[in-house]
């Protein structure tokens, strides 16, 4: 569901976490992804493994709470980070056996993630509609959103010194 966790981040930004930088929001929205696909390239690790478990993610909160109070991020962002990341895990439908890792035994090696393979399985296939439709209604809503609420062009700031500064019409008749 590639698609539907960018198109996730695209909403969060156009609408609760317009703050935040698009990039952060999309790499929190990925995160699980970014961390399990190469695992299971390189070390044949479940394509949703441990990165896509809720203990897993309960320590990427810890690690994300303690650099928080060092580096005074913004709250905001916090919950920027946490949000995206469990739009992931709900997006993904992670099986129980993974979501409650280890609680529920040992992961299940995968087979290597193939990403012309899986694109077939998801777009062409369908092997699993409900995510298909999931990330198809994101996609939908992403782009509703966009046409109606296009961002500002300029800062607030720079309109009112534009409207206060005085016109070249004016500046003429002097």
């Amino acid at each position: 569901m590639i698609l539907g966790h960018l198109a996730i981040a695209g909403i969060a930004k156009r609408t609760r976490f317009h703050e935040e930088s698009l990039l952060f929001l999309t790499l929190a929205s990925l995160g699980p992804d970014l961390l399990d696909k190469p695992a299971n390239i390189l070390l044949g690790m479940p394509g949703r493994g441990m990165s896509h478990s809720l203990v897993f993610f309960a320590t990427v909160i810890s690690i994300c709470l303690i650099l928080w109070k060092r580096f005074n991020f913004k709250p905001d962002t916090l919950v920027a980070g946490v949000v995206m990341w469990a739009s992931h895990l709900m997006g993904d439908f992670v099986q129980p056996e993974v979501l409650f890792w280890p609680f529920l035994g040992p992961l299940e090696p995968g087979s290597k993630f193939h990403v012309i393979d899986k694109l077939n399985l998801f777009y062409i296939d369908r092997l699993y509609p409900d995510q298909f439709w999931l990330e198809a209604i994101c996609i939908v809503t992403f782009f509703g959103i966009l046409v109606a609420r296009p961002l500002k062009q300029r800062p607030q700031g720079a309109m009112r010194i534009a409207q206060s500064e005085p016109s070249n019409a004016k500046l003429d008749s002097l």
